[in-house]
This record gives structure tokens, C-alpha cells and sequence, in this order.
């Protein structure tokens, strides 16, 4: 009888540990899953480097024409101004005269980008840009977003003729498609005439 009641308890005993084993492992697959979500974009998450890596990425992924990319010294850019929380850098592009040919500027907070303007003053293209419509537009701003933007996948940007960036914005020509995110609009601004996009903007900036 001693026996039989000892192997029952120790039963009941091993019963209990499993259930913890089991639980206990449900907890660490939720805790590793949660993880997954760092709070960054798909270009931080794959391990690049805004000042090393984003200007040949822009042209590696057709968001700026290739013969920019190529012109432009992309080995990093340099930092130009820091704001606070905000950090301003810039490749460029010097003429004979010291002024500047073309740039690319951007601004990061907390390692994301908020901010990306690219300007040209001189550059004459060596290539023939591409004219795109609406609809290919559409797909570039959202693969840009999907890229750059932590979670930008979930913002739902439409191009209907509102929140143009007035500074560059030429209808038909350079429209801008904009998406409301809980801190927000994003904007982004696609030269439709040559296929590239030369301007975003994230509520972070305002």
C-alpha cells in the first residue's frame, strides 16, 4: 500500500513538472516572437548603415537614377548639422566653381530616417530617366516606405491632388503621395517624368 501511494504522488509529481515544462515554453516562444518587432526599418534590420550604406541603396533599389548615384561620392556621408535629437548629413557633388552640382541630404532620429531631399542644381544626366505613371509611382513609394519607414508597410499612402510639397511639386510632372501614421503624415514625392523619388518627410521632422 506505501508503495502504491508513493509511485501515485510521484505521478502526480512528473504530471506537474511537464505542465510547467510546457508553459514555461509557450512563454519563452511568446518572448521570442515579441523580439522580432525591434522598432526598426528594414534597412536598420538588415544590418546597413545610413551614412555608409543609404546612398548606393537608393540607386541599387531604382529610388534615384543610376548615373546619380555613380556621380555622387557615396563611400559615406558626412555629418552637417545636429539639431537635438536630430542628426543632418549630406553627399554632394562640387562643380569647378564650389558650388554644389547635385546632393543628397537626409536627417536620422534615434538611427530611422525622418528626412531625405535629393536636389540637383547643375547635373546634366549622361542617361535617359524613365517616365512613369501613376500607378508605378505608387508601387516605388510604397516599396520605398516598406524599406525605409519602421512599419511603413501598414501606412496607407494616396496621391490625391492634397498635402503637395508646394516647393517642388509640378502637377502631372512631380506629385506627392502622403499617408496619415499615428504621429502624422508622411510625405513622398515621386518626379514622375524621370522615375526616381527626390523628397520624404515623416511627422518626426515637423
Amino acid at each position: 500500500m506505501n508503495i502504491k501511494k508513493i509511485t501515485k504522488e510521484s505521478l502526480l509529481f512528473i504530471i506537474a513538472l511537464v505542465l510547467a515544462f510546457i508553459c514555461a515554453s509557450c512563454g519563452n516562444e511568446a518572448e521570442v516572437e515579441s523580439t522580432n518587432d525591434n522598432g526598426q526599418s528594414a534597412f536598420v534590420s538588415d544590418g546597413n548603415s545610413w551614412q555608409r550604406d543609404f546612398g548606393k541603396d537608393l540607386g541599387e533599389k531604382d529610388f534615384l537614377p543610376d548615373d546619380v548615384v555613380a556621380d555622387i561620392a557615396l563611400e559615406s556621408a558626412r555629418e552637417s548639422v545636429k539639431d537635438g535629437e536630430s542628426t543632418s548629413y549630406i553627399y554632394s557633388k562640387m562643380g569647378d566653381n564650389d558650388m554644389f552640382t547635385h546632393k543628397i541630404e537626409f536627417r536620422l532620429k534615434d538611427n530611422e530616417l525622418i528626412y531625405y531631399h535629393y536636389k540637383n542644381y547643375t547635373f546634366e544626366p549622361t542617361d535617359e530617366y524613365t517616365l512613369i505613371d501613376k500607378d508605378q509611382a505608387q508601387k516605388m513609394v510604397e516599396e520605398f516606405a516598406k524599406e525605409y519607414i519602421y512599419e511603413g508597410d501598414k501606412l496607407e499612402f494616396v496621391n490625391d491632388g492634397e498635402s503637395q510639397v508646394s516647393s517642388i511639386s509640378d502637377p502631372g510632372k512631380v506629385e506627392t503621395w502622403h499617408a496619415e501614421g499615428d504621429n502624422g503624415e508622411y510625405l513622398i514625392v515621386v518626379d514622375l517624368e524621370n522615375g526616381y523619388i527626390p523628397y520624404y518627410s515623416s511627422p518626426e521632422d515637423k
